[in-house]
């Protein structure tokens, strides 16, 4: 495991100097927490931070843990007495002001940062004079007082690097491990004390009854949310945390860390996660509690756990002490006789027992019992015990092993006695039929009955499961967990009927009725029958997944499924020699083919092998035609190198045949397992070079290394591009140049003190005290401190990229008390699936058991302080210890003020008036009453109040406890408008973090990302495409994983736009364009070459064409039988470039026509995983499967905007939606779009025409004669709105040009012209069909009445009719401005003008857009028919000399302007009916020319309405004519006043 110790170094940036050396190290040992508290049992620290990486999704993450290292002791127990030589000078703050002594000078003198922040905070109040003082230390000497120094010269980040490397060979004293203290507990021994992983673990360890497993039935008993999984002791944790450290093991979330496989790693002396806040699962191990454990805990000669917690079982600890009666005297005499001791350790420990080896044995015969036990206490579960007999004798130099095990027969009644010994039942260890002497433990697991049934066959609680034969109980989630908890492995069975438990998380057996709790499928342990568990066992592999292309048909076995078919079979068509198996060592193909020809020391043609002949030792060539003939021409049979591959399939490395013999060994072991009597094989004392690399070269042993995918058998597409020209930025660094001797510390006498702390050194006189991490306390960190673990993983809802989170976690009881707390800073883009491991103290020691505790988490933006949201979490089962805790924060979009402005929240933050939260004033007055006693600096915010000090949030560009120092971030670290974030100042307060814009990236964003710039070529563009990076694994780099590793981020297609230009930091060498479900090739570079521009296209010829397409017969079969037939495909089709079979292989095709293939996932979803915004059923895609910086809405046909939120469909068409993605942002009109350009042409036309037209009508209209009835007024008034549509639908068409262009962006504006603007288009149009059909109306009622028909009356009613169409019109449609919104489209950045309704409204406007139109529409079509057909009835009536017919076309003759203008009409409004009722829609915004000419063509109906209403009655035009001459003498008559007197002469 890389573990990255990242301290608290300081590092240097250009104008900032040092008094010393540029490249020398200085140590500065800046303590923290130095200033006088409350309480004061934790002070004077100093951080250990430690930063450790892990995968989750094929994606690197990061695991954080600040470590806090402080002397856990009342300051009254340390006496400060000053050695005089310690101190250089005492100076106050006054003397350093004059001086100019800044913070960075402080910083260097190893000041505490306590007193560095008072002296800022007097620099920033400029105050005249100060009484506090600094000590000016002198080397090696530090502290407020001068008071401390280390064993050794050396920063404290040294010393932790000195202690881990020499923690094993320092020599412990017994007493070296630590004790939980808070529980009271007979251990039976002095020599042993409780462990706090012994509390809740399965097993009794206190004798004076069992406290240590009391309360546990609470946990047992526990229950789960449904997206929590429940660990194998109870506790829940988040289900994102399941098994999310499958490549490593940093920091399960479940205490006994069943929530990942199991992994063991020898703990030293840094104090992981993974060693100090963890416990073991098996409840039979020892636990040495520094995180190690033993397999068995047997009497000893010496201890096993470093610390020596297992003395205990030490039979030689208190050896000569007749006060320590754990062994007996027979015990001790039995060891006499044994072989465990030498002669002098004989005469130390058994010549007060007996004067020899004889002896002994005579005493022990005559003075001790047949049969006794040993040691006196109970080893195991508070009552097994071991027993011996006392004429045995120990087969192990230095282990007691036992003959029989004595037990509680009560606890196990299931276990058959053989013997009964001091009253106690006894089995023998042969009566086990045990696999190893260490196992007899695990059969005591099922007598630990820690819930005990009255019923014979059930348990009280329905979550339990009783176990066969037994009446112990245990939870139904330890059924098939791998870890033994029944008698007979019952829970491990198919008796316990795992898949009836309705647990979802659980993995199906195919092959038997087993549901396997998750942690057991992949662990390389099958438990299923047909092995489906497990992707990977004994060297073959079950899944072609798992096979990389190189493997197949290579001459070795590695996968083979239930139909025989294995990467060997069927390999005629497949290329044996290729780039893969060509010259790499091994003989994949006949007679070593692919070997012949290579570059190499030996002088061989080029179809020959090197070969070493047996008899005269020589080195030669031997032609390949003589390889695997059956005849051994080569020493070792390296030309029949088949022979030993058959006689060790699966056992690469036997490839050594022994001269005259059919033995195959290991060329490394020839000399000693050949026995060859020539001495042939004998060539050990031959040390030529020639040989010795012969040899080796002959070894075979790669058939287990599989090459890595290699790209470069293609040619380079398109032509690389030179690097553009980037500036460098050059960061200066303080190079450690002191290397480190452990010597003066292993040394000392002293370094062991400490058990798991850092001795320092107190005073002239130089007493020992100990620096003690969170998890121990005392003089010398020999106590176990009781504390909260979390573990934090953070989301955020918001796609930010500059974020940056400030997360304060408080641990808070019942009154609001704030014990601990801790920070950190979050960048969702650079802290993305991060984990970070804290640990919380009480401030009262054992904590207060009659409090509630929770842990308090808030969120801050950093960049303005401003509040975000709040969390609290409770903590739970507060008689364990240690509480372990892991949360996963969903950082909302929006700010949420709800729990921070609750009363509950506001009384645990008395001192806290969050300003960006508008809590009621009544709430906030309390908070108010202590904020006087904070200190935070100005610019800073206060956020809690703990232990006399204050809580500070700092901004960025200053830290510190209370914010008063500077961070790196005032100077201008980040480049390129990078935002700059300095790291933690516990860790270093010179690293920095930059979050780079797009297109930069590098430490400061120095440096140029990779620049695509992709266009189409014959190929049809989508709205989007996915766009996959892959990078390819070098063939020297053998890594465990050498599968390409895949980026893909998406790009949405803006409708204008020719060329898609995207970024990229990382290193990649293929690049795959994804249109749908196709897939071409645009990028293949050999070398990745940073900050270049790499010019590319789409076209059909980079295709990567399906399978299926290519031949269909090598597609249907299956994907282990088809994959050998790949080559023939290349061969095939030559100008084919790629290919894929969209399951499992994507396929280049070589320069040499091979096919060369690796692994991709055709199936990745790339969904917003439950969080999708997208509308009206999109599809959603983020750039990353947590932390999205990015989501993009797949649309449906017939709906587009960033969240495909607006619609073409029905009434949604709008002149927004057809030509608003015609129009293009920031460019002028002579750019746009043709669309564009001819919409304003037509509109133009339109509105001049229709000005015209509309004026004619509206003045013959004016006329009195016209207006005599109410037909007249109808037209006269829709000659005026008609002139209004034509009017308002330019301003229309020019406010959305404009606001699309970005020249109108006024939100007012913009706001004002969506809700006037295409409302009164809507009601003007609506007005003038009615009014329309009112004509037609009145019209009709003329020809019905007749002579009926009264003129003055008509007038009347159509004043009335008017001002109820208008009326009745704008109140139908009044939900339209209602409902009308502006909406921002981000990824445009456009606005649109949408109607935002639910479907009840969407339902009502459907049908008053039918009604307004339909309506009218059918009232001008059948009126007109029946003023026709009326007409002629009446005249057929009248002249009967006329037939029906006649009068019919007379009337169609006389009216024919009536038929006309209505039939005109109704042609017009067609094309608006087709647009409104059409089940399709525009699918895309291409699809405009049919939805354009539409929607100006319902504008026909107002230009036209001189021509149909008055050109086409003999009345009006007549009316028409009269007045035009009246104007036009009027227009003369005022150009010459003398044109009317000329006229009458």
């Amino acid at each position: 495991m890389n573990i990255f110790l990242l301290f608290n170094i300081v590092i240097i940036i250009d104008d900032v100097v040092m008094k010393s050396e540029l490249n020398t190290w200085q140590p500065f040992n800046n303590l923290y927490n130095t200033d006088v508290m409350i309480n004061d049992i934790s002070h004077d620290c100093f951080y250990l931070s430690i930063t450790d990486k892990s995968k989750l999704n094929e994606k690197e993450y990061e695991v954080h843990q600040i470590i806090e290292y402080c002397i856990r002791t009342s300051r009254e127990e340390i006496e400060v007495n000053s050695d005089e030589n310690s101190i250089s000078s005492i100076l106050t703050f006054d003397e350093l002001k004059k001086k100019n002594v800044t913070e960075k000078n402080l910083m260097e003198w190893s000041t505490p940062i306590d007193l560095i922040e008072r002296y800022e905070h007097f620099l920033k109040m400029n105050k005249s004079s100060s009484n506090e003082v600094f000590y000016n230390c002198t080397r090696p000497w530090f502290g407020p007082f001068c008071q401390y120094k280390f064993i050794a010269n050396q920063t404290f980040a040294k010393m932790i690097e000195t202690i881990d490397s020499c923690s094993n060979l320092i020599e412990y004293v017994n007493t070296t491990f630590s004790c939980y203290i808070h529980l009271k507990c007979n251990r039976g021994s002095p020599y042993i004390c409780l462990d706090w992983r012994e509390i809740c673990d399965g097993k009794v360890d206190c004798l004076d009854g069992g406290e240590d497993e009391k309360h546990c039935l609470e946990l047992e008993l526990n229950t789960c949310e449904e997206n929590e999984y429940q660990c194998r002791n109870g506790m829940c944790i988040n289900k994102v945390f399941l098994l999310d450290e499958l490549t490593s093991f940093i920091s399960p979330e479940c205490l006994d860390r069943s929530d990942e496989h199991f992994s063991y790693s020898r703990c030293e002396f840094i104090p992981l996660f993974t060693c100090k806040d963890i416990m073991s699962p098996f409840p039979s191990r020892f636990a040495c509690g520094d995180g190690n454990y033993l397999l068995s805990h047997m009497p000893r000669k010496r201890s096993e756990c470093r610390n020596n917690r297992d003395q205990v079982w030490n039979f030689l600890v208190g050896w000569h002490n007749n006060k320590d009666t754990r062994f007996p005297r027979c015990f001790k005499i039995l060891v006499c006789t044994s072989v465990m001791f030498s002669l002098n350790e004989f005469d130390e420990y058994c010549k007060h027992l007996c004067e020899n080896v004889k002896e002994c044995k005579i005493q022990i015969v005559h003075s001790c019992p047949a049969a006794f036990i040993a040691p006196t206490i109970p080893v195991w579960g508070g009552h097994v015990r071991l027993g011996y007999f006392s004429n045995q004798t120990f087969t192990y130099s230095s282990e007691a092993t036992p003959t029989f095990v004595c037990y509680d027969q009560k606890r196990c009644p299931f276990i058959i006695p053989t013997l009964i010994v001091e009253n106690s039942t006894c089995i023998h260890i042969d009566a086990l039929k045990l696999s190893s002497d260490s196992d007899f433990y695990k059969l005591f697991i099922s007598c630990n009955q820690l819930f005990e049934s009255e019923n014979d066959t059930h348990c009280q609680d329905l979550t339990m499961l009783r176990c066969l034969g037994t009446n112990k109980c245990i939870p139904k989630r330890r059924i098939m967990d791998g870890i033994l908890d029944c008698y007979r492995n019952f829970d491990e069975s198919i008796s316990a009927n795992s898949c009836a438990l309705n647990d979802t998380d659980r993995f199906p057996c195919t092959s038997e009725q087993k549901c396997l709790r998750p942690i057991l499928v992949g662990d390389r342990h099958a438990q299923c029958m047909g092995k489906e568990d497990e992707f990977a066992l004994d060297g073959i592999i079950t899944d072609i997944h798992e096979l990389p292309f190189s493997a197949i048909c290579d001459n070795w076995t590695d996968i083979s499924n239930l139909t025989n078919e294995t990467d060997e079979t069927h390999c005629e068509e497949w290329q044996c020699v290729n780039q893969y198996t060509r010259c790499n060592k091994v003989w994949n193909c006949a007679k070593g083919i692919d070997e012949i020809n290579c570059s190499s020391s030996f002088q061989c043609s080029a179809d020959e092998h090197p070969c070493l002949t047996g008899k005269n030792r020589t080195m030669g060539c031997l032609h390949m035609k003589q390889a695997d003939d059956g005849i051994i021409n080569c020493l070792g049979a390296t030309d029949e190198r088949s022979y030993c591959k058959l006689q060790s399939p699966r056992n690469s490395s036997k490839n050594y045949r022994c001269w005259n013999h059919t033995k195959c060994v290991e060329v490394s072991d020839r000399c000693r397992s050949c026995n060859n009597c020539n001495n042939i094989d004998q060539l050990c004392d031959h040390f030529h070079s020639e040989i010795v690399t012969y040899l080796d070269s002959a070894q075979n042993i790669l058939f287990h290394f599989k090459a890595s995918f290699s790209h470069t058998s293609s040619l380079n597409f398109p032509p690389m591009q030179l690097p553009s020209s980037v500036q460098k930025y050059r960061q200066h660094r303080i190079v450690d140049n002191m290397k480190i001797d452990t010597r003066i510390y292993q040394n000392d006498p002293r370094a062991p003190l400490c058990r798991q702390g850092v001795v320092i050194l107190v005073g002239k006189d130089e007493r020992v005290h100990c620096l003690c991490s969170s998890h121990y306390y005392g003089n010398f960190c020999q106590y176990q401190n009781q504390r909260v673990i979390l573990t934090i993983r953070i989301r955020q809802e918001s796609l930010e990229k500059f974020h940056v989170i400030g997360i304060v976690i408080r641990l808070v009881d019942h009154t609001g008390l704030i014990h601990s707390y801790e920070q950190i800073t979050y960048l969702p883009l650079i802290n993305c699936d991060a984990k970070y491991n804290l640990h919380l103290l009480y401030q009262d020691r054992p904590k207060d058991m009659t409090k509630n505790y929770s842990v308090y988490i808030d969120a801050y933006n950093k960049r303005n302080l401003t509040y975000i949201t709040s969390w609290i979490f409770p903590v739970q089962f507060l008689f364990m210890p240690v509480n372990r805790m892991s949360v996963l924060l969903t950082v909302p979009k929006y700010q949420d003020c709800r729990l921070l402005c609750s009363d509950k929240y506001l009384e645990s933050l008395r001192n806290v008036n969050p300003d960006s939260c508008q809590c009621h004033s009544d709430r906030t007055t309390s908070i108010s009453i202590i904020k006087y006693k904070c200190n935070c600096s100005p610019g800073s915010i206060c956020v809690g109040f703990t232990n006399n000090r204050s809580i500070c949030l700092c901004s960025l560009t200053k830290v510190g406890p209370r914010c008063y120092l500077n961070s790196i971030c005032q100077m201008d670290t980040c480049k390129n408008k990078g935002i700059c974030v300095p790291s933690d100042p516990r860790h270093s307060l010179a690293n920095f973090t930059c979050v780079c814009p797009e297109g930069f990236s590098g430490k400061t964003c120095e440096d140029k990302d990779v620049q695509i710039d992709m266009s189409f070529s014959d190929v049809e563009p989508t709205q989007s495409l996915l766009i996959h990076f892959i990078k390819v694994i070098k063939l020297e780099e053998m890594s465990k994983d050498q599968a390409p590793t895949r980026i893909t981020i998406f790009k949405k297609i803006q409708f204008y736009q020719k060329i898609i230009t995207f970024y990229m930091a990382l290193e990649f060498h293929l690049v795959f364009v994804q249109l749908e479900n196709v897939y071409y090739l645009i990028v293949l570079q050999h070398e990745h070459t940073p900050s270049i521009v790499i010019s590319t296209q789409i076209s059909l010829s980079q295709r990567c064409r399906h399978i299926r397409e290519l031949d269909k017969v090598i597609a249907d079969y299956p994907i282990l039988h088809r994959v050998k037939y790949y080559h023939t495909v290349c061969k095939n089709h030559s100008h084919l470039m790629c290919f894929h079979d969209n399951e499992t292989f994507m396929c280049l095709c070589t320069q040499e026509r091979h096919a060369n293939c690796f692994h991709f996932d055709f199936n990745m979803t790339y969904d917003c995983l439950g969080h999708n915004d997208c509308q009206n059923e999109a599809q959603c895609f983020q750039d990353h499967p947590h932390c999205p910086s990015k989501t993009m809405c797949k649309c449906r046909e017939c709906f587009y905007g960033d969240k495909c939120q607006f619609t073409t469909k029905h009434s949604g068409l709008s002149l927004d939606s057809i030509l608003g993605y015609h129009i293009y942002p920031n460019l002028s009109i002579n750019e746009q779009s043709p669309p564009v350009k001819i919409s304003i042409a037509l509109a133009i036309l339109i509105l001049i025409i229709g000005l015209i037209s509309g004026i004619l009508s509206n003045l013959t209209f004016q006329i009195k004669s016209t207006r005599v009835i109410g037909c007249g007024l109808y037209l006269y008034c829709s000659s005026i709105t008609s002139i209004l549509i034509l009017i308002f639908l330019n301003i229309k068409l020019w406010f959305l040009i404009l606001s699309q262009m970005n020249i109108i962006t006024g939100r007012s504006f913009l706001w004002f012209n969506c809700r006037s603007i295409e409302y009164l288009l809507r009601f003007l149009l609506a007005t003038n069909d009615w009014l329309y059909a009112c004509v037609t109306v009145e019209r009709f009622l003329v020809i019905f009445l007749g002579v009926r028909f009264n003129k003055t009356t008509s007038k009347q009613y159509a004043k009335r009719t008017v001002w109820i169409i208008l009326l009745s019109t704008a109140a139908t449609i009044v939900h339209d401005p209602i409902h009308r919104r502006l909406i921002d489209d981000s990824e445009e950045e456009r606005t649109w003008c949408v109607l935002r309704i639910t479907p009840q409204v969407e339902i009502y406007d459907r049908f008053i857009n039918i009604f307004h139109f339909l309506i009218p529409f059918s009232l001008n079509f059948i009126l007109a028919i029946g003023i026709i057909f009326l007409t002629a009835r009446q005249r057929s009536a009248v002249q009967h000399e006329v037939t029906f017919k006649q009068q019919l076309r007379k009337q169609l003759s006389q009216h024919k302007h009536l038929i006309l203008s209505s039939i005109l009409l109704v042609i017009l409004a067609v094309p608006r009916l087709v647009i409104s009722f059409l089940p399709n829609c525009m699918k895309s915004a291409k699809e405009y020319k049919f939805f354009l000419a539409g929607y100006f063509v319902s504008f026909i109906p107002p230009i036209l309405h001189f021509f149909i209403f008055v050109l086409t009655s003999e009345i009006y035009k007549k009316e028409f004519e009269i007045m035009i001459k009246q104007k036009w003498r009027a227009f003369r008559l005022r150009l010459n006043p003398n044109y009317q007197l000329s006229s009458r002469n």
